[in-house]
């Protein structure tokens, strides 16, 4: 599966632990992250991580795009929109396209702990290689 990533700056020591956790499974998997997000995973875990400009300069449409074209899989965003630095960029684009497009989105640690866990039982077998539901 692709995975994307997205995390504020406040919440990178949080995506460290949880990158850090299921290091094992991600290795299995392609990753993809905005560049300082990407620099993050690629840091603690030693796995490669496609990476896609910073948010700031268009790494968040480049994002969103992947999402739009069923060419990720799967997201996990960690940031807490009440308290969002003013230099970020907005997330509702990437959330709207994972609604939008049908694809697993982790918005809190709950949540992202029960998708790796259905990650790991090989939960997401119904879709097809292409992200596509299998008929």
């Amino acid at each position: 599966m692709n995975i994307g990533f997205i995390a504020n700056n406040s919440k990178k020591s949080l995506l460290e632990t949880f990158c850090i956790a299921y290091k094992d499974v991600y290795a299995g998997h392609e990753l993809y992250a905005p560049e300082s997000t990407a620099r993050v995973i690629n840091d603690v875990t030693g796995l490669k991580v496609h990476k896609f400009l910073n948010e700031s300069v268009g790494g968040d449409i480049q994002f969103a795009e992947m999402l739009e074209n069923g060419r990720i899989d799967m997201v996990f965003m960690f940031y807490t929109p009440a308290f969002a630095e003013i230099n970020e960029p907005d997330r509702s684009m990437i959330i709207r396209a994972c609604v939008r497009n049908n694809i697993p989105l982790a918005l809190n640690l709950s949540t992202a702990d029960a998708m790796m866990l259905a990650l790991q039982r090989g939960d997401f077998s119904y879709l097809d290689e292409s992200g596509g539901f299998l008929v």
